[in-house]
């Protein structure tokens, strides 16, 4: 083979790979976290959180790694909708410090019997600006907020303008399912094992 065609054959498969590689890593479409170290990227697993250290407020906050980008500096702050309106209070908040990294600050909720989250914490840091309040949506236990921030908005980038994130406040709790399975296995069981009586 000819050095010239070696060359445009090099060249090809160069412009190939970029054209594959374009659409998988130019565009991050959609980011979706939650309270246990969760994370996807426009619906494939992403980084799980880790518990680190927020660079702004010195406190301990589960940490997501942004995929590739610094995400503008600001604070997400999420208010549950369940208690009387009189009544509402922050239940999460969402930092952004313009690091490369998101970090999850959820409220201890003193009615809560399940397992402490990752993102668990006594108490929030100060709010920083700039930032913005969002309404949690969805049934109790399993609810949160979705937040599409263009390229200036806060955890925004000039690289995704179409960037959405979903922030899930609460998870479904997993003793609750846990206890259904055992009650089921338990009563199958049962019938099982009386069946097997009768037939003796």
């Amino acid at each position: 083979m000819t050095p010239r065609k070696m060359n445009s054959r090099m060249a090809a498969i160069i412009v190939a790979l970029a054209a594959t590689a374009t659409p998988l890593f130019a565009q991050i479409g959609h980011i979706q976290v939650d309270e246990n170290g969760n994370m996807t990227i426009n619906g494939n697993p992403g980084p799980p959180g880790v518990i680190g250290i927020e660079p702004i407020s010195g406190l301990q906050a589960l940490c997501y790694q942004l995929p590739g980008y610094a995400g503008n500096p600001g604070d997400i702050v999420l208010f549950s909708g369940f208690e009387p309106p009189s009544a509402n209070e922050r239940s999460d908040v969402i930092r952004f410090p313009g690091n490369g990294n998101m970090y999850f600050f959820s409220l201890i909720d003193d009615q809560d019997t399940g397992p402490a989250d990752l993102a668990d914490v006594p108490a929030f840091p100060a709010i920083i600006a700039p930032n913005v309040f969002l309404l949690e949506q969805g049934a109790e236990g399993n609810n949160g907020a979705q937040w599409q921030p263009g390229p200036g908005g806060i955890g925004g980038d000039a690289a995704n303008p179409n960037l959405q994130y979903s922030f899930i406040s609460d998870v479904p709790e997993p003793s609750s399912l846990a206890l259904l399975l055992v009650g089921a296995g338990i009563f199958l069981g049962s019938n099982f094992l009386r069946r097997r009586v009768l037939f003796y």
